[in-house]
């Protein structure tokens, strides 16, 4: 319970000296450092994107815009940004720290070039060392919001190579891939209406092997199933979603819901 509340507070109680702070926090699991690192990446960023979008909507591109090179359109004139290194192989579990330039090449947008950009193509950066941050005034209003938290855009280095994080770039709007929907209707509220992953694969290897199959703990809707004061509906979706990309926010999108609102913020 409260584990890593409890182990910052022992770490307090057991360090008192001017490292309290850094010793305390170290006594932490390393993914659980990392987690709050990369978190405060992350909160940035949502705020950044949220006032992006104040200043300048989110239906087109703007001069000052930073855009991925490999996205590029022919005869662009903005400044490349960022110099392409080769790309260290290393396990999936580790964090690649980039001091120098970062592997991904962006460029400003010209503001002939905005004009023809999609909003799709658009990169905003989250903070470290080699990144690079927008041409217009959302880029000191980058520099503004660290600041508030006592960092130096200018210098995000740390002494700790553990929290020397280099940055990314992430797509500002995105769209999902693969929609699909259909609509159930079911009479059973408590029944599931789709089977899990686990369900599917447990079911073919029964099929596979000739076994006898056993009753499925799904009460699947019936395609007949008329409408009466006993039927309900649900809607299903399947989509696909990239790395950094997070469904609430896509059903978010298509209920139009204020997800603020309805936490009760």
């Amino acid at each position: 319970w409260m584990c890593n509340e409890r182990q910052l507070v022992q770490g307090y109680l057991t360090q008192k000296n001017n490292n309290a702070h850094k010793n305390a926090f170290g006594g932490l699991p390393r993914n659980m450092r990392l987690m709050y690192v990369h978190a405060y990446q992350s909160y940035v960023w949502n705020h950044m994107v949220s006032e992006r979008v104040k200043m300048f909507g989110f239906d087109k591109a703007v001069e000052g815009d930073l855009v991925m090179v490999e996205g590029a359109s022919e005869g662009s004139t903005g400044p490349v940004l960022g110099k392409r290194k080769q790309e260290p192989e290393v396990e999936d579990d580790q964090d690649v720290t980039w001091e120098g330039n970062h592997p991904k090449q962006v460029r400003v947008l010209s503001a002939e070039e905005a004009a023809r950009t999609s909003i799709f193509d658009v990169v905003l950066p989250l903070p470290g060392v080699s990144v690079q941050y927008p041409q217009h005034a959302l880029g000191e209003m980058y520099r503004s919001k660290m600041a508030e938290d006592g960092l130096d855009m200018e210098d995000m280095g740390h002494v700790s190579k553990e929290f020397n994080l280099s940055g990314d770039y992430r797509r500002m709007v995105t769209m999902a891939q693969d929609l699909e929907w259909n609509v159930i209707k079911y009479t059973d509220q408590k029944a599931d209406l789709q089977l899990s992953d686990f369900e599917i694969v447990t079911q073919n290897r029964r099929n596979a092997s000739g076994s006898v199959d056993l009753p499925s703990t799904q009460s699947s809707p019936k395609k007949d199933c008329q409408d009466s004061e006993d039927t309900f509906k649900a809607l299903r979706i399947c989509f696909t979603l990239q790395s950094s990309q997070y469904a609430t926010m896509c059903v978010r999108e298509l209920l139009k819901e204020n997800t603020a609102e309805a936490a009760g913020f």
